[in-house]
């Protein structure tokens, strides 16, 4: 006992009070860690960006058009030169720097990709046509921009 006659301490049901606020808090915190598909989103849309920007340097680097396919349906994009443009390039799937395989990519499961536009294509000069000013493809959460006029393609939605 204290000098006062009154102990010190916390009562059960402060503790009790306690712990259910701790636990409504570590259920709510913990659902944020373990959903991916924020990520999934984010990662997707800067692989689309990775990709769009190659296909610019391709394109300036072979003379060659080079086309984006972005299928919403299938929410996956491919590149591939035109078969257009002063460097005499053919039709053909344009490969991946690593592997030599086509590049292409389906987003992962979840992921939906919402494309204004089928196919935009990158020229000799670095500009993308088939868009008009600028294009907004979704990817979740996520937009990646496309400026027609310089080819600039960046994500925003942070």
């Amino acid at each position: 006992m204290t000098a006062a006659g009154r102990q010190r301490g916390i009562s059960l049901v402060e503790l009790v009070i306690t712990l259910v606020l701790v636990g409504i808090l570590a259920a709510v915190g913990a659902s944020r860690f373990f959903g991916t598909r924020t990520y999934d989103e984010r990662g997707f849309a800067g692989r689309m960006v990775s990709a769009l920007r190659y296909a610019q340097k391709e394109a300036i680097a072979s003379r060659c058009d080079v086309d984006v396919s972005i299928d919403s349906g299938a929410d996956s994009y491919a590149l591939a030169y035109a078969g257009t443009g002063p460097g005499g390039c053919s039709a053909q799937p344009v490969s991946q720097p690593w592997d030599g395989q086509p590049y292409a990519a389906s987003a992962p499961v979840g992921v939906d990709v919402q494309s204004p536009v089928a196919t935009l294509t990158y020229e000799p000069l670095g500009n993308a046509t088939g868009i008009s000013g600028s294009a907004s493809i979704k990817v979740g959460r996520f937009t990646v921009e496309i400026q027609a006029e310089s080819g600039i393609a960046y994500v925003s939605g942070w």
